[in-house]
């Protein structure tokens, strides 16, 4: 067995003691070493030649009181030998004999050096100590050869002196080449537990990191889908804008239709008249023409005595007076037409134009036939005719009372308010979509005219296109079976009402 020891350190820089030719080559590296533990056993291998270094490291400060300072003591052998940790403790005993007080003074991990150069004195003490209990304690059954032993690029296997088998210190020399036994290293049960911790916590910061990630994109996907949502809540009501915009214009558009239709039918009903009218007219001048015609001949012929001829002129002059009168007669009821069919039109704006009154059509149909039931003799006399002729301008002065007093008449009992969508298996309507809406004849089942009012609704059951018509639309703002419609006819205290189904 081949035995060689040094000593080394840096007190004010590296200091040496031992063969110069390991200086260099192997203990300088000490030097800038990483200093974590307070004291360790290093074991290296470098073919043929195994080391035992022991470190005085952590909390070494040199002369000048700087750190990371260091003091360590090497034995090389020839051979691996196998109980380390007996090395171990018979190194910290040299140390605290012959170190610890000469060359290093402190307390337990914290000490300084004291001199600028390593002690040859101390040196050979522990040279000495060393080959004495080496060559007592040590044979050759304590030193082997072992192979395959790896090189894993300082990588340093550690173990705790409690742990320091020489199974345990073997393998980890085979597997690192390079072994640091200490105190301070974790007990390997520590270090599985270690390992296992570092597993889970990196299982674990694995799985958080992947939940993390799916949170964020829910949360990406969930602001995408609310901003969708929210764009087409944008649509919706621009839409239902739109709609009410259009249900307004259609309305304005029927309410104006409505106009225009009832003008017409009255502008009809009055030509009908006025054809009626001239018809009568025509009838009337082509009896007086073949009248005085006959009589003209009979002149003519010289037949009739001057007495006769005498009551011919009388009558020539009442045919003259009758044609007068019944012109007379004929402007006053065009004048009562006109007066009538422009008052109709200042009151359309309210209730529509009224079509020809029915009382107004039997007026003109008496006038009209007035002649055939009672056409004036030729014995009338003038003041019979203008008393006639009087009479009838003032029954046609009446009409425009009448049809202000017409409503009077009406029976409000058989009034009901009607929905002209609803059918006989239907008595609902649908929220948002537009229905008819009138004043109807309950007996006749048709709607009423010459009636004024107006609607009563609330504004969160319908929306109305024109509450002072009998015939309007109106649009269900929400849904239930309690919404009511009112109508309020003037002149009528109660008014018209009927509860209305609306559904979704």
């Amino acid at each position: 067995m081949q035995l060689e020891i040094y000593i080394h350190g840096n007190p004010r820089g590296f200091s040496y003691l031992g063969p110069a030719n390991e200086k260099d080559s192997f203990f300088q590296r000490f030097y800038n070493r990483s200093k974590s533990v307070g004291k360790e056993l290093i074991i290296e291998s470098a073919q043929p030649y195994f080391y035992y270094t022991f470190l005085l490291c952590k909390n070494v400060l040199d002369t000048n009181g700087r750190p990371n300072s260091y003091f360590g003591i090497t034995i090389r052998f020839d051979a691996y030998y196998k109980s380390a940790a007996n090395l171990y403790t018979l190194l910290d005993t040299l140390c605290n004999k012959w170190v610890i007080g000469n060359l290093l003074r402190g307390g337990k991990d914290n000490y300084q050096y004291v001199s600028y150069e390593l002690s040859q004195n101390v040196y050979e003490n522990i040279q000495t100590d060393l080959v004495g209990w080496i060559s007592r304690a040590i044979d050759d059954t304590d030193l082997l050869n072992i192979q395959n032993i790896s090189s894993t690029n300082n990588q340093v296997g550690k173990l705790n002196l409690i742990d320091c088998s020489s199974d345990n210190i073997r393998k980890y020399m085979q597997k690192y080449g390079e072994i640091s036994i200490s105190p301070d290293h974790l007990l390997l049960r520590e270090s599985e537990h270690e390992k296992r911790i570092q597993t889970l916590n990196r299982q674990w910061t694995d799985k958080l990191n992947d939940l993390q990630n799916k949170h964020d994109a829910a949360i990406s996907n969930a602001q995408g889908l609310n901003g969708t949502i929210q764009a087409l809540q944008d649509q919706l009501s621009q839409a239902q804008n739109n709609l009410l915009q259009i249900q307004k214009e259609y309305d304005d558009y029927k309410s104006k239709n409505n106009l225009s239709y009832n003008i017409i039918n009255g502008l009809k009903e009055e030509k009908q008249a006025l054809l009626k009218l001239a018809d009568f007219v025509d009838s009337l001048g082509i009896e007086q023409s073949k009248i005085h015609g006959d009589q003209r001949k009979n002149s003519f012929h010289g037949n009739r005595n001057n007495d006769r001829n005498k009551q011919d002129e009388d009558d020539d002059v009442l045919d003259f007076n009758i044609k007068r009168y019944l012109l007379y007669i004929i402007l006053a009821i065009v004048l009562v037409l006109i007066v009538w069919f422009l008052f109709s039109l200042n009151d359309c704006s309210n209730k529509g134009f009224s079509s020809f009154r029915e009382e107004d059509k039997t007026r003109v149909a008496e006038v009209v036939e007035q002649p055939k039931e009672s056409p004036i003799s030729e014995k009338e006399t003038t003041k019979e005719a203008e008393q006639k002729t009087e009479g009838i301008l003032a029954d046609d002065e009446n009409v425009e009372s009448d049809k202000v007093n017409k409503t009077g008449t009406i029976d409000y009992n058989t009034l009901i308010i009607n929905v002209a969508e609803f059918t006989k298996g239907i008595k609902y309507m649908t929220k948002n979509s537009a229905y008819t809406i009138s004043i109807c004849d309950n007996l006749k089942f048709k709607p009423v005219e010459g009636i004024k009012g107006c609607w009563k609704i609330q504004d969160s059951d319908f929306y109305i296109g024109n509450p002072n018509s009998t015939e309007t639309t109106i649009t269900p703002r929400r849904s239930g079976n309690d919404l009511e419609l009112q109508f309020f006819v003037d002149g009528y205290g109660t008014p018209l009402k009927r509860t209305i189904v609306v559904k979704e």
